[in-house]
Parts: structure tokens; C-alpha cells; sequence
């Protein structure tokens, strides 16, 4: 109490704004923080959450620290409402509700200066826990958002387990309530960007229906596709939006986990080089390419080790048939070759594609993918292309992986928060969860249930939002739950099943923002990496989403 008292003291003028009340057995402890039209700008904000900082960890009780959980608060309302918010202040500011896990109905920050960049935390904030972390969302009179913003708010939302939010009241799944409006998204623009968004992130959105005297509201959606148990795909409400007169209509809600089993469109194997009968390995593609960037989708068996040996810059300058023979060599081989060849051997012969040609940057490799997974990556062409995707990989990746691992879980979603020690990596090859390393977060959310034909062995395929990015993040945390990845040698049994030909893990998304501020989703589906989508046609359907209409492999 002491403490309290003393910092009450410290900012008297804040105390009645902000309450705690005190804890109940097994309830989280409920707040209520009313700062709307205090004059805050970033600074002021950054001072309110160290104090208030202060205030939450007071609270947290004995043995409740890192080591010991993560305590939980619920409030009502967070309204920062009518300030001068900006990047900074909301990064603050969702930083430290992240950090104490508290969950609000209502997240009002309307009337500030908040522009895509701090859309980029809000929507971090949003997703970091496997529970929807607010129900209603206020950001209107933000002049500074557009609708590339929105659009990264959406990609965000889709496919995360928390979203649309499930409602323990109408027992039906609810998209979070937005209050956008701005100049910059009204009228027909801001449908557009409606449109568009749907279109490229496989997801739907309401803007208000009605049913005779009901309509749709914070805590329920009349939308017809959103009236049933059934999880689906509708993960934002968009009242205040209108549709133009000749505009055709958004699309329908549809199965939440319809996109991990769509088609795999530009992921689709290429035709291979000539000569190539057999090879090793598939060949990497491209999903998505401007000036500067590209979206790469990595197959299993290409390494991203840093400064490989073996590739050759003379291939640069090699005539296009000579290029593709290479590659074609390059699939064949025995050992895994590294990604970096393939770059230089795509993008070396453009005079604009720099990065590719230069050793230092690594051929424009910005982040990496283990040796036997699967999916997209960012990469810089030109050396310009490179730092920015270094920059969006320090202000975070939307990353979204699929695996297959043993056994069931006892419940539909859930999250890992066990910190990650990697300093035995370079000796071991492995990591482990320990209390001393960085920390961690995995939300996960099962889709579907397998059994195999002959052992009758249960595995479940989980997808995961990965909040952080360590080293073997998801495969120590599913090894950590008891779920660890079929045919995984490092962290598994050691064995690698019949039906499955190698490690279970394909990354499904990546999100980033390009140079021209547009928000980038790429998607690569299941279909993507044939033997992962021809391995769970092996096993049987057993349960969860698989089985309602997905378009889910299986027998």
C-alpha cells in the first residue's frame, strides 16, 4: 500500500483516471484508464506508461513475475481519445499493454495523429495472445492513416486464432469492431481498399446489416454468414463504410481455414529446366516482386546459411539458357544448395538487381528459414530493397507458420510464452526453453485432426502466429507443449514417418510494408509444398476445421 501511496503522489492528477481494482480469486483485475483529452503527446504518453508501469507491477503478486507466469488484467475501456499521439506514443503505449497482458473491451484512440507505422503496433498489440485483446477499436479522425494502414490492420486479423472473436454470450464468432473514418478512407476510395483487401488476404468484412429490429453491433454480427458456430473468415466490423451505388458487394464470410488449403496460384511449381528428370528439390519462385523487394517462396532443401561457398559471380554473366541448366544443376544435386545461388542466378543478369550480385549483403537474404521448411521470404533486389527489408524485419514481419505435430491439444487455441535460450545454438544445433533466455511467443490455433491408417496415431495441424522470431522458436515451443513436429530429428523422436518425407513446417504468410508504404500480404498455401499437401492425404480426417469444407486433404 505504501507504494501505491507513493505513486499516487508522484502524478496526483492522474490517480482518479486511472483505477485498479483489487484482485478477486481466479479473475483478472479489472481497470479503468480515462485519458482522453489530457493534452498527451508522445513524450507525455511515454511518462504516463512508465508510471503506470510502475502502477501494474505493484499488483503482480509473489511468484507471479517472468518466471512464474503472466498476470492478467481486464479493463473496460482504454481511451486515449483527443491527444497528440503519434508512432512513439502508441508504441509506448501498446508495448506496455502487451507486456502486462491486459485485455480491453473498448481501445479508444480517436483524434490523435496515429499514421500506418503506429497501425503497425496497434495491430501487434491486437494479435499477441491466442484471446481476442479488445472487442471494439477506435481510430477515427487519424488524418494521418490511409488505407494501406487498414489494409495491414485486416491482413493482421485474418487467419489469426483470436479473430473474428468468439462470444460466450450469442455463442457465434464476431469481428472486431473498427471506427476508422478519415478523410483519407471515405467514399469510394476507402471501398476500394474494402475491396481490394479482401480480395488479397482470402478474408471478408461487414459493414452493417440488420435482421427486422437487429442489427449489427460490438457484440454481434447479423451478417448471414456469421450466424452459425462455425468459425469464418468476416474479421472486422466496418460500419460507418458505404458501398457505392454500382459497386459490387464484398465477399461473403467463408471458412476461416479455407486459405491454408486454396490453390497455390503464383506458389504453383515451375516448369522444370530441360535435362531436369528427377530433382532433389523443387525450385524456388517468385510471389511477389517490384523495383526493389521480392517475396520469394523457399522449398524444403534450400539453405539460407549466411556467406555460402560455391556460388559463382561469373554466373551473372552467363546467357539465359546457361542460367536455367545451372539451376537445373542445382536441383539435382545431393546437398542442400544455398538460396543465395539461386538469387544471383534469377536476379544477377538485371542491371538494377545489385544486392544480388553483392557478397556483403548476402545476395539480399534478409531474414532466414531452416534448411528443411518451407516458404516465403523477403529479399532485397537492389541494395536499396535490402535495407528496407532489413528495417521491416526490425519493426516486425507479419509471419504466419503450418506444422504438423503429435498427439491432440486439449483446447481449440492457446499460446507459448517459454523464454528461448540460444546460446548453445552454434555448438548444438538446437536450442531449449530456459528461464534465462529471450523471450518468446507463439500463438497457436489447431485446424484440423489426423489419424494415421495404420498405428491409429493422432496428429494435429496447428497454425501458428509467431509474436517473436528466435531461433527454432516454433519448434522448441511445440516440442515444450508435448506436440513435437512430425519427422523434426532435433526435437522429435529422431524418427521421420512413412508418410510424411521431411520436417512439417511451411511458413503460410508474410507481411511487410514496401518502399512506396504499401501493405504487402503474400499467402502460400499448403498446395505450395506438394509433399507436405500429398503427406496429409496419407492420414485420415478426424476432426476440427478439416472437416467443414476447407478443401482440407485426407482421406
Amino acid at each position: 500500500m505504501a507504494a501505491i501511496a507513493k505513486l499516487n503522489e508522484e502524478r496526483p492528477e492522474w490517480v482518479p483516471r486511472c483505477t485498479v481494482e483489487a484482485a478477486r480469486p481466479g479473475q483478472p483485475q479489472r481497470l479503468t484508464i480515462l485519458m482522453a483529452e489530457v493534452g498527451l503527446g508522445d513524450t507525455g504518453l511515454s511518462n504516463w506508461c512508465n508510471w503506470f508501469n510502475r502502477r501494474l507491477a505493484v499488483e503482480q503478486p509473489a511468484g507471479h513475475g517472468p518466471a512464474g507466469g503472466r498476470i492478467r488484467f481486464k479493463a473496460s475501456s482504454v481511451d486515449f481519445s483527443e491527444n497528440q499521439l503519434s508512432v512513439a506514443g502508441v508504441k509506448a503505449l501498446c508495448s506496455l499493454l502487451e507486456k502486462h497482458n491486459v485485455r480491453c473491451e473498448v481501445l479508444r484512440l480517436a483524434g490523435n495523429a496515429i499514421g500506418n507505422e503506429g497501425m503497425r503496433c496497434i495491430a501487434k498489440y491486437l494479435t499477441c495472445s491466442s484471446q481476442a485483446m479488445a472487442t471494439e477499436l477506435h481510430l477515427s479522425r487519424n488524418t494521418r492513416l490511409t488505407g494501406e494502414g487498414i489494409k495491414w490492420l485486416l491482413g493482421c486479423l485474418a487467419s489469426h486464432p483470436a479473430y473474428p472473436v468468439w462470444s460466450s454470450e450469442t455463442h457465434r464468432y464476431v469481428p472486431l469492431w473498427v471506427r476508422a473514418e478519415n478523410a483519407k478512407v471515405k467514399g469510394d476510395a476507402g471501398y476500394q481498399v474494402l475491396e481490394d483487401a479482401c480480395k488479397s488476404l482470402a478474408c471478408s468484412v461487414c459493414l452493417g446489416e440488420s435482421n427486422g429490429d437487429i442489427k449489427c453491433g460490438p457484440r454481434i454480427c447479423v451478417n448471414v454468414g456469421c450466424c452459425d458456430e462455425l468459425k469464418h473468415n468476416c474479421v472486422a466490423h466496418l460500419c460507418s463504410w458505404e458501398a457505392p451505388e454500382d459497386a459490387a458487394p464484398l465477399p461473403s464470410p467463408a471458412a476461416h481455414a479455407r486459405p491454408i488449403f486454396a490453390h497455390a496460384g503464383k506458389g504453383a511449381p515451375r516448369a522444370r529446366p530441360s535435362g531436369v528428370e528427377e530433382p532433389a528439390r523443387d525450385e524456388p519462385r517468385l510471389v511477389y516482386e517490384d523495383d526493389d523487394l521480392a517475396v520469394v517462396l523457399k522449398p524444403s532443401g534450400w539453405s539460407c546459411l549466411p556467406q555460402p561457398k560455391g556460388v559463382n559471380p561469373c554466373w551473372a554473366k552467363m546467357n539465359p539458357l546457361k542460367r536455367r541448366r545451372q539451376v537445373g544443376e542445382l536441383m539435382a544435386q545431393e546437398a542442400a544448395p544455398p538460396l543465395q545461388a539461386w538469387l544471383l542466378l534469377h536476379f544477377g543478369a538485371d542491371p538494377t538487381c545489385d544486392a544480388a550480385r553483392d557478397q556483403a549483403s548476402d545476395r539480399g537474404i534478409a531474414h532466414r528459414l531452416d534448411v528443411e521448411a518451407s516458404g516465403p521470404l523477403l529479399v532485397g533486389k537492389t541494395l536499396r530493397g535490402f535495407e528496407h527489408a532489413r528495417k521491416q524485419i526490425a519493426a516486425g514481419l507479419l509471419k504466419d507458420y503450418l506444422a504438423l505435430v503429435h498427439g491432440s491439444f486439449p483446447a481449440e487455441r492457446g499460446e507459448c510464452h517459454a523464454p528461448i535460450d540460444t546460446s548453445t545454438y552454434l555448438e548444438t544445433k538446437r536450442v531449449r526453453v530456459d528461464p534465462a533466455g529471450q523471450p518468446a511467443t507463439t500463438v497457436w490455433e489447431a485446424i484440423a485432426e489426423y489419424e494415421s491408417p495404420d498405428r491409429r496415431e493422432r496428429y494435429t495441424l496447428v497454425h501458428c502466429r509467431m509474436v517473436t522470431l528466435r531461433t527454432h522458436q516454433l519448434r522448441a515451443h511445440m516440442q515444450h507443449l508435448g506436440h513435437p513436429l512430425v519427422g523434426d530429428t532435433l526435437y522429435g523422436d529422431g524418427e521421420v514417418p512413412s508418410f510424411c518425407p521431411r520436417l512439417f513446417m511451411h511458413k503460410f504468410r508474410i507481411g511487410f510494408f514496401n518502399l512506396k508504404g504499401q501493405a504487402c500480404v503474400e499467402s502460400c498455401s499448403l498446395q505450395t509444398s506438394p509433399d507436405l499437401w500429398k503427406a496429409l492425404g496419407r492420414l485420415r480426417k478426424v476432426g476440427g476445421m478439416a472437416m467443414m469444407g476447407c478443401g482440407a486433404p485426407g482421406l
